[in-house]
């Protein structure tokens, strides 16, 4: 019995640095990832989402869109990132969704409201193991770097996108290796 839990003991303290090491670089998310709008999403915030993207003639149940609020440390605002698609709807019973994809926004705090950073059209049908979006640790100009997973045809693509000075623009295409089935 005394060989079994020194195992264990063993087994905690040399993995309890590992996982803490993990944590500490894995970029983190105030609130613990994509979450639905009306839980974290600021109300002024997706009158202005209404406003810029919606035609008023959709009534579109704004706070069942998904949301992922970026707060790293050293950031200088938090990133509000909203996937467009209306939690579980079919991608053809979303207002914000078509041929190229379905709408994803991302917007910052300024002084009177919030600025539009980033409006594409992402096409959310991908394998499990790969991420729609993701945010780097890596910040530039104080936001940080976004990489986004899609596919040109069967081949996969990463795109790296940071913010210039007032839009997230992509700086690199990356073409990765198919994996096998």
């Amino acid at each position: 019995m005394k060989l079994k839990t020194g195992m264990m003991a063993a087994g905690v303290a040399i993995s309890l640095p590992l996982i803490i090491g993990v944590y500490q670089v894995w970029p983190s998310t105030e609130n613990g990832g994509w979450q639905l709008a009306e839980k974290i999403a600021p109300k002024a915030l997706m009158e202005q989402v209404a406003e810029e993207n919606l035609n008023p003639d959709f009534e579109v149940p704004l706070g069942q869109m998904k949301m992922l609020k970026l707060s790293q440390s050293g950031q200088a605002a938090p990133l509000y990132l909203i996937d467009s698609r209306i939690a579980d709807s079919d991608t053809e019973e979303n207002p914000l969704c078509g041929d190229l994809g379905c709408a994803f926004f991302g917007y910052v705090p300024i002084d009177d409201g919030y600025q539009s950073v980033l409006s594409l059209y992402l096409d959310p049908n991908l394998p499990p193991d790969m991420p729609l979006i993701e945010a780097s640790e890596t910040l530039q100009n104080d936001m940080p770097e976004l990489i986004i997973h899609q596919f040109d045809g069967n081949q996969r693509l990463r795109l790296r996108l940071v913010l210039n000075d007032r839009r997230y623009e992509v700086v690199e295409t990356q073409y990765l290796p198919e994996q096998d089935e």
